[in-house]
């Protein structure tokens, strides 16, 4: 087995997988550096994902009591940064949400020889075991629900809310029980993307979500292929150990046809396995 024991399964290492097993070979079993730019052009890249984390931070200092406008005038300098904190409060996602609610909130869960993990954005709950997450997404451009429907991490993480969190309540029927997810766009305040996380999708992901671990786990160096999907390859940095070109895509492209490519300006973050 490559995988060593112990491994910590994300929704970013495991789309990295789905997306090229190459990939997923090269970050995090062999732990080569990044040689290529994921994208350009870099300051506008760079910008945008650092906008990203900061507008993570700000909602999460705001849902730990802090008042917006102080917030606001100490902490925001960039237009696209104020633009999504003025959509914040004139949409309030989080106005209709249960009462308990908690940020920047990590999930672990012990997964055979290996653990799950999450780092999710903000959950909410009431006693009567509803549960909503929401992801906040700064892309540039709105992915479909299709594409976002397929990502892993819209069952991931309720998933693991159902074992962890939900699983210390008092005792329901899993009928019962209501998680959603929900994608909140700054960038689009009006059209959030909620998904209902049902039991049937919970037993449908459980046997994805084992089907795809083991999968990993058995398979040998030379059984990480690369994608035949060409496009993903120009916003990859390790498309030149494949030969497959040295120019990075430009990011304000890169959404143009969102079930081929799509840069998470929210989640270009260290993994602990690398």
């Amino acid at each position: 087995m490559t995988l060593p024991l112990g491994f910590t399964f994300t929704q970013s290492n495991l789309q990295d997988f789905i997306d090229c097993p190459l990939r997923f070979y090269l970050r995090y079993i062999l732990k080569l550096q990044w040689p290529s730019l994921v994208s350009e052009p870099i300051m506008a890249f760079e910008e945008r994902m650092e906008n990203g984390q900061r507008f993570h931070q700000l909602v999460h200092q705001y849902s730990l009591g802090l008042p917006a406008n102080l917030l606001q005038d100490q902490l925001i300098d960039e237009p696209d940064l104020l633009k999504w904190w003025g959509n914040f409060h004139d949409h309030d996602p989080l106005q209709n949400l249960p009462a308990n609610r908690i940020s920047e909130i990590v999930l672990t869960l012990p997964y055979e020889d290996f653990r799950l993990n999450a780092v999710i954005d903000l959950l909410a709950w009431d006693q009567q075991g509803s549960y909503t997450i929401i992801d906040w997404k700064t892309a540039s451009k709105r992915p479909n629900r299709k594409f976002l429907e397929a990502r892993i991490q819209t069952d991931l993480y309720p998933f693991l809310v159902k074992r962890t969190i939900a699983s210390t309540a008092p005792p329901l029927p899993a009928d019962d029980l209501i998680i959603n997810f929900i994608y909140w766009f700054p960038e689009f305040p009006t059209t959030p993307e909620t998904f209902k996380y049902t039991q049937e999708r919970d037993d449908r992901f459980s046997a994805r979500l084992h089907d795809l671990i083991h999968t990993i786990a058995r398979l040998e160096p030379h059984d990480f292929t690369m994608t035949s999907k060409k496009r993903l390859c120009q916003y990859c940095n390790y498309r030149s150990y494949c030969e497959r070109g040295v120019q990075a895509g430009n990011f304000n492209d890169n959404m143009e046809d969102l079930n081929e490519s799509f840069i998470d300006f929210d989640h270009v973050i260290l993994d602990e396995n690398q």
